[in-house]
């Protein structure tokens, strides 16, 4: 009945150890039972960082928490297809999207690679994982299949990584990135180009508490397109770095430079010209404000409008006795921020 799975047979000694067996059936139903992915058809690259300063438990714990994940989808040559490498100073081949078709053939191989040690470039892993999504390597991004990239790192990288995870998603992958312990947060987001894309944990033990969140975030489906944009609009969204300040000041207290040229800037960009629109409506500017505190709580926020004297005065007469900084915390505010409020054709 249970299919030759040991796993899914229990047994009790007696009627009242049933009220904890409960536990253990909801974990082995969680494990076996998939959520539906949007994404029915994908194909998935891990990049995983095999540097030395990963020691062998934690290597383990990441092989083991990239099977969870494989786990979660439908491998199968019509539907997700799976391909692998690691990289350290040098990167490594493991496999590619076409030689493996079935979880178990993935998974086996996954358990069974060795860790080499070195350096971290990430940028280098970058560029050379770009031959992954080529069609004679299995990627069907020719048919319009979903591509996805999903980066596991502990560090942060010897060399330059924006030109080439700029160059993969031009190419229209997605781009995931898990960072443990202590990394460059803002390195990790030029990678993925959006805060959404993006997690982090404080070590390799707490990776299995992100896999949900991660594979839904992989099975979104991608953004429609709504057809070509017949006028153009624009918004635009103002943060403030400010690491030192008077106690119970205003926003631009001792700050002469920034209460000089904050309104010329916003008079700037307000009358943007040269775009490339369809349409013969001239361009629409809205600027918006928003001030986040250091753990990404909003303290002020500005919804999107046109350029005004009044609303640009009571920005810069706000209260503020605490530091902003330009962190992942503020990034992803305002990512929240264009995601819920913005309804322009450029943000």
């Amino acid at each position: 009945m249970a299919g030759h799975d040991s796993s899914k047979v229990f047994y009790v000694d007696n009627f009242k150890a049933l009220e904890t067996l409960y536990k253990n059936i909801t974990q082995v139903l969680c494990n076996i039972t998939k959520q539906v992915c949007e994404k029915q058809q994908a194909d998935l690259v891990f990049l995983l960082d095999q540097s030395g300063s990963i020691n062998q438990e934690d290597y383990t714990i990441m092989k083991k928490f990239t099977t969870d994940l494989v786990n979660s989808f439908k491998v199968s040559e019509e539907l997700v297809r799976v391909g692998l490498a690691q990289f350290s100073s040098e990167f490594q081949d493991e496999f590619d999207l076409n030689k493996f078709y079935s979880q178990e053939a993935v998974n086996k191989h996954i358990l069974s690679m060795t860790q080499r040690g070195g350096g971290t470039k990430i940028g280098l892993a970058l560029d050379s994982i770009r031959g992954y999504f080529e069609a004679s390597r299995g990627s069907r991004r020719s048919a319009g299949i979903s591509q996805n990239l999903v980066l596991i790192t502990d560090g942060e990288s010897q060399d330059d990584v924006e030109d080439a995870a700029d160059s993969l998603r031009a190419l229209g992958i997605e781009v995931f990135a898990i960072g443990i312990g202590n990394v460059h947060d803002l390195e990790l987001l030029q990678i993925t180009g959006t805060p959404e894309n993006l997690f982090t944990v404080n070590d390799f033990g707490s990776l299995d508490k992100i896999k949900q969140k991660v594979v839904e975030t992989i099975c979104k489906s991608e953004v429609e397109d709504d057809g070509p944009i017949r006028d153009c609009s624009i918004d635009i969204a103002m943060g403030f770095d400010i690491t030192r300040r008077t106690a119970g000041g205003i926003l631009v207290s001792g700050h002469t430079k920034l209460q000089s040229f904050l309104p010329e800037i916003a008079r700037y960009v307000s009358s943007v010209q040269g775009l490339c629109c369809t349409g013969t409506a001239p361009v629409k500017t809205n600027i918006a404000y928003r001030l986040v505190a250091e753990n990404g709580v909003t303290r002020d926020d500005f919804n999107f409008e046109g350029y005004s004297e009044e609303v640009l005065r009571k920005v810069m007469t706000l209260n503020l006795a605490e530091p902003t900084y330009f962190n992942t915390a503020m990034l992803k505010s305002f990512g929240q921020k264009f995601n819920t409020q913005s309804r322009a054709s450029v943000k």
